[in-house]
């Protein structure tokens, strides 16, 4: 996201906010970091919990939009989305992206024909819709004027009540996922329970759920 408040100020580096979040020991924990930590430059961030809810932030460098899911989904490209933020502030990122207006929409109506038996494989189709390439959802790699490459780098699919993560680098050219899974053992925990005083046991008990599974 690009918006004509950004840089007029220092704010927090996005990578610092996002592992705070990621560390937080509770969801409304990792909320707070993310809704009130303040930017140099707008961005999208898009929380969920194993328990079953999400929410999705546009942030401005000093203020920041909800935006919660439509019929159990959240779709979201590089444009802004909330009317409030629209009402406030300038887009200013479409001049770089302007296939972020159909590339959002591709996903949606394709994902929407499923509502209600969305499955894995249908993520991943969605994902790699090739429509109107190389400006697409799943991007090959090209030049941007500037010199700089522009591609999609990687394709994510989550299942955090599963604990599991599936990675493509590079999909427009790679189609083969690796699967990672973050278990942990109750054996584990339990030592690590252990080894603390009785007063700290059940916050490090939250931490490790809420690390693995979100």
């Amino acid at each position: 996201l690009e918006s004509d408040r950004d840089y007029r100020g220092i704010g927090i580096p996005l990578p610092f906010i996002r592992r705070r979040a990621l560390e937080a020991q509770h969801f409304a924990h990792a909320i707070k970091v993310v809704a009130t930590t303040p930017k140099s430059g707008s961005n999208n961030m898009i929380l969920s919990t194993a328990e079953g809810f999400t929410v999705d932030f546009e942030c401005a460098p000093d203020e920041n939009f909800a935006i919660y899911p439509d019929k159990e989904m959240i779709v979201h490209a590089n444009h802004w989305q909330s009317p409030v933020a629209l009402s406030k502030l300038r887009e200013t990122g479409l001049r770089d992206v302007p296939d972020s207006l159909y590339r959002d929409y591709r996903v949606r109506r394709h994902l929407s024909a499923r509502h209600g038996d969305i499955t894995i494989d249908d993520l991943k189709e969605a994902l790699f819709d090739g429509f109107a390439s190389p400006f697409s959802v799943c991007r090959p790699q090209i030049r941007k004027e500037g010199g700089n490459l522009s591609a999609t780098v990687a394709m994510i699919v989550f299942e955090p009540a599963a604990g599991v993560m599936e990675i493509a680098p590079l999909p427009a050219r790679n189609r083969e996922f690796t699967r990672y899974e973050l278990t942990i053992e109750d054996e584990i925990l339990e030592r690590a329970e252990k080894a603390v005083p009785a007063r700290e046991r059940s916050s490090i008990s939250q931490e490790k759920r809420w690390s693995a599974l979100s």
